[in-house]
């Protein structure tokens, strides 16, 4: 008897060890990483926690979603805000936009649209105050927000990240996890559930679109409207779904494996694919607890070859000296802007 309790013992111990070695294989932690980034790279300050970019190619302009969550994770009063930076201006730093009505807000994942008529309108992900939404806003002039609808639902609505507008009633939002607990959270996470998804709001109902996601993260939509684009961050993966435009349901037909924690997601001017990335996820935890200790950031191109199937080249890597914890690459022409969680600045890279 004592003979098998000591052989069951040694099973569970020996069965705990194997799952520590996979989840710091999984999460990248002996990964080798090899800094590189041709072209030069200029740093700008002033802004914090730019969690998300996006850019009007018409204006060259883009739009920053900020804040300070490293203040807010401690308890203290956190400041967000919707920033604008020129992005053809040698010396412009990030400016705060203004807000109609100006509350408080606690920006996450932002979506530009611009009607055929020429308007404009910024979805953005909120967490003011634990109250979950996206919100809509129009441009009043080039400086100026003004808060139209808030989309607030309890049932879909339970851990949004980023959002991609299809019009300006329409948009498609993930939820990176499905439990609403932290403790669940959690257990999402290191156990690698696949309990996120994609929720479609079509200009009257929600409606899960995509789930059974390993934490869904960055989403975006094809210049076209046929295809969305998801980033799987513990499933390491881009996914690539077809769009019924009638009535938005996705349908997976590809899946770009990356081999790293994926975030956000942003399309060129040419329908390529920029992503930012998470080399190693738990560095990316030790930083959040403490940002004076620095997680890589990595950029990736996806693009197509002639057949139509999608290959990635690294473009950006960097073990933390340079930025921390990278989740938004947004590219203009040969202009490159890296945002980040947590970090007090983002990049300005020009590539060569």
């Amino acid at each position: 008897m004592r003979k098998k309790i000591f052989a069951a013992i040694a099973l569970v111990v020996v069965g705990v060890i194997l799952f520590v070695i996979k989840t710091l294989y999984d999460a990248g932690e002996f990964k080798t990483l090899h800094p590189h980034f041709n072209g030069t790279i200029s740093k700008i300050y002033g802004i914090t926690g730019a969690e998300d970019i996006t850019i009007d190619y018409q204006k060259r302009v883009a739009y920053l979603s900020a804040d300070d969550r490293f203040a807010t994770l401690k308890g203290n009063k956190g400041f967000g805000g919707i920033y604008k930076l020129e992005i053809d201006a040698p010396d412009a730093r990030p400016v705060l936009m203004s807000r109609i009505p100006d509350h408080e807000i606690h920006p996450h994942g932002i979506s530009l649209y611009k009607s055929p008529e020429g308007k404009s309108f910024l979805f953005v992900v909120d967490h003011t105050g634990g109250n979950h939404a996206v919100l809509l806003f129009r441009f009043r002039d080039d400086s100026t927000l003004v808060q139209g609808r808030s989309y607030r639902d309890s049932t879909f609505i339970i851990s949004p990240n980023d959002v991609t507008a299809v019009d300006e009633n329409r948009f498609y939002f993930t939820n990176d996890h499905g439990s609403r607990t932290g403790f669940g959270k959690t257990m999402e996470d290191y156990l690698q559930l696949k309990k996120s998804n994609v929720v479609y709001y079509d200009g009257t109902a929600y409606s899960i679109a995509a789930g059974r996601l390993a934490y869904a993260n960055g989403i975006n939509i094809s210049r076209d409207g046929r295809e969305v684009y998801v980033a799987a961050t513990i499933g390491k993966s881009i996914l690539v779904y077809h769009r019924d435009e009638i009535t938005g349901e996705l349908s997976l037909k590809n899946e770009i494996h990356l081999e790293t924690g994926v975030d956000n997601i942003e399309l060129d001017e040419s329908g390529n694919l920029w992503v930012a990335c998470h080399p190693r996820l738990l560095a990316f935890v030790r930083h959040a607890s403490d940002t004076s200790r620095p997680a890589p950031s990595q950029v990736f191109k996806i693009m197509r070859d002639g057949n139509g199937n999608f290959y990635a080249q690294e473009i950006y890597l960097n073990r933390g000296d340079e930025l921390s914890a990278s989740s938004v690459a947004a590219v203009a022409g040969k202009k490159l802007l890296v945002g980040p969680v947590l970090d007090n600045k983002i990049l300005k890279c020009e590539m060569e």
